[in-house]
């Protein structure tokens, strides 16, 4: 029986620091890059990490970004018209974007971002412009992933498309609490996210991008082979067009129709470049360890991400559950500073404190929580994605636990000891961001724009923090007295906001507490459609 405190024999030299940090690598440093002005309004982002959820709409909300596209929603309104056909809303959220009903229950219906069109390249430049044009078509993109990867992707999807045309889940919806309930962040738990098998494929992987290796030329020259390597347009269909621009590149959405079920079904197409500077080496080890991490979780409340491809221009992309209704981030600036509604808030929250609990539970810590890295679907669903720079704790065979190092995220949101700490745990970093985070949607502005002792928002915070028996009088948490567990909810917040990491509430504690056990989430979320 294999050892479970020793890693694999072929356990790469890039990978080999299992005593030391994560198993793999995450930046030494944050990724903000702007500072949040002293009134920390939320139309001021402070970070620029590649995310597929960062929409570039520094300023203002751009109501052109979310104009209705029907042919995108009605399969989602298709699905839950039985579920609330027989009700009548109560209220309605100011936007109209969230309906109530006199059972208590409520509904999601947000507005799918609008695909930007590719600009037309007919023209004088036509003749110079038509291979770029073939490229961000996709045309000439295969996949990455070993044969026996893709085939048994393929047969997943397949099963998968027949099931639903909606959603991209194969984890079980039922009891989403269930499997991340316990007392303690130090149980082992033996279902770790990445073992030997995805170590294996980051191997592969990282040594194709490594040699440079021509995935489109090996992969026309057997073109008639069995275990055929489809192009990205044969596999995942059309492209309708962009959604989101940012240092990373691009972000596009694609459709095609399932043979089996004859419905549309959507992906995202995430572009991944290098950075300024960076080294093949280093592009190869983020790259494919962020890939590989994404991949290896499948849950309701976290993108799936399905596929790595190569394109003849050099530009690798992800392909990824599309969720049509854009980012958290965008959705709360629709609220000009107002917040959102107390049920919407507390519906999104619980989700995402699902997703953060499975991926704990797996052995990985997002390290990035914000409100650009939570998308949504038109039905109120909300998923994690944007693993970069994710940290891998704990692997099937280990038992201890990696800490991390290096501030790392979104200034608003990094927890203190990242900044004072040489190492630390990188669940309770988690918990902190997501802190924030509600607070961030119930408020519609950041808490402070860095929880660092130089900074009087994040000062005040810890003066007026419950110490000694002394009540709390922090406002942002006080104001919040609606719901039959206010208590609850106060004692939360300021457990997940405690400056001490080693008393800080783990994320297990925050769902089985009485205040998130009680929210009563929509119906999409609970069925994951």
């Amino acid at each position: 029986m294999k050892d479970p405190t020793q890693p694999p024999a072929h356990l790469p030299n890039h990978l080999e620091a299992v005593d030391e940090e994560a198993v793999l690598e995450r930046p030494q440093e944050s990724h903000a890059s702007r500072k949040a002005s002293t009134s920390v309004p939320i139309s001021a982002p402070t970070s620029t990490t590649a995310s597929i959820s960062n929409l570039q709409i520094p300023q203002a909300y751009n109501h052109a970004a979310t104009t209705s596209n029907m042919s995108l929603n009605k399969k989602d309104k298709d699905n839950r018209a039985d579920v609330y056909a027989h009700k009548t809303p109560i209220s309605f959220s100011d936007d109209g974007t969230l309906r109530i009903f006199e059972d208590g229950t409520h509904e999601h219906a947000l507005k799918p971002i609008k695909p930007e069109k590719i600009p037309n390249q007919s023209g004088i430049l036509s003749g110079f412009l038509r291979k770029s044009t073939r490229d961000l078509n996709g045309e000439a993109a295969f996949s990455m992933l070993p044969e026996q990867n893709r085939m048994d992707f393929q047969r997943r999807l397949s099963i998968q498309s027949r099931k639903t045309s909606d959603s991209l889940d194969d984890e079980s919806v039922e009891d989403l609490d269930s499997d991340c309930l316990t007392d303690s962040d130090d149980d082992f738990d033996t279902e770790a996210a990445i073992g030997d098998t995805q170590l294996a494929l980051i191997n592969k992987l990282v040594e194709a991008i490594d040699q440079g290796e021509d995935v489109v030329t090996k992969e026309k020259d057997k073109e008639g082979a069995q275990g055929r390597n489809y192009k990205l347009t044969e596999k995942y269909g059309k492209l309708l067009g962009i959604v989101g621009k940012g240092s990373y590149g691009t972000v596009k959405v694609v459709s095609r129709v399932d043979s089996a079920t004859k419905k549309e079904v959507y992906y995202a197409v995430k572009e991944l470049k290098r950075k300024d500077g960076e080294t093949t080496s280093h592009f190869s080890t983020r790259l494919t360890s962020e890939f590989v991490i994404a991949n290896s979780l499948k849950h309701v409340n976290i993108v799936r991400t399905l596929d790595l491809m190569h394109s003849s221009a050099g530009v690798y992309s992800e392909i990824m559950e599309y969720c049509a209704a854009g980012d958290l981030y965008n959705h709360i600036l629709k609220f000009n500073r107002d917040g959102l509604h107390s049920l919407e808030a507390d519906c999104l929250f619980k989700q995402i404190v699902r997703g953060i609990a499975y991926c704990h539970s797996r052995g990985v810590s997002h390290c990035d929580i914000k409100p650009e890295n939570v998308m949504l679907t038109t039905c109120g669903v909300a998923k994690l994605t944007d693993f970069g720079t994710a940290a891998v704790f704990r692997t099937a065979w280990e038992r201890e636990v990696h800490l991390s190092s290096g501030a790392c995220g979104s200034e608003p949101y990094v927890a203190p000891e990242e900044f004072v700490q040489k190492q630390y745990d990188p669940r309770p970093v988690d918990v902190w961001a997501a802190g924030v985070l509600f607070l961030t949607m119930v408020t519609g502005t950041y808490l402070w724009p860095v929880a660092k002792m130089e900074e009087d928002l994040y000062k005040e915070y810890l003066a007026k923090r419950p110490v000694d028996g002394k009540a709390g009088c922090f406002e942002p948490i006080e104001s919040l007295k609606s719901g039959e567990h206010y208590k609850s909810r106060k004692a939360v917040l300021y457990g997940m906001l405690d400056p001490d990491a080693t008393k800080r509430l783990n994320i297990h504690q925050v769902l089985k507490s009485n205040w998130v056990h009680s929210i009563k989430v929509c119906e999409a979320a609970e069925t994951g459609s």
